[in-house]
């Protein structure tokens, strides 16, 4: 079941099993309501399939990953473009600082 959850940047995503950017899920509200919502951005993926996701939408899709390895390079979080070490642990979390990349969200 895919639900909507509140990201770290404030905005509305998506929580759910196998998230694949650019797929088509139904969510489910907490009222039981469900809608259709195209998925963005994957944000993070649990070693049990659980993943968190910016929902799609019509507007210009990010810069493809080698943009990404640039940012990372020169130090600074992709996410939210705070200072990181260019070692190679920080480069294997994909650009992304440690509050970042292993932030915990409401699960």
């Amino acid at each position: 079941m895919t639900t909507y959850t509140k990201l770290r940047n404030g905005e509305w995503g998506l929580r759910g099993q196998n998230l694949t950017e650019g797929s088509t899920v139904t969510v489910t509200k907490k009222s039981g309501e469900t809608k259709t919502e195209k998925v963005g951005r994957v944000i993070w993926r649990g070693s049990d399939g659980t993943c968190l996701a910016a929902k799609g939408d019509s507007s210009p899709s990010r810069p493809s990953s080698p943009s990404y390895d640039r940012r990372s390079r020169s130090g600074r979080c992709r996410e939210c473009g705070g200072p990181i070490r260019n070692a190679p642990h920080h480069r294997a979390m994909g650009g992304l600082c440690g509050d970042c990349a292993f932030d915990e969200y409401d699960c």
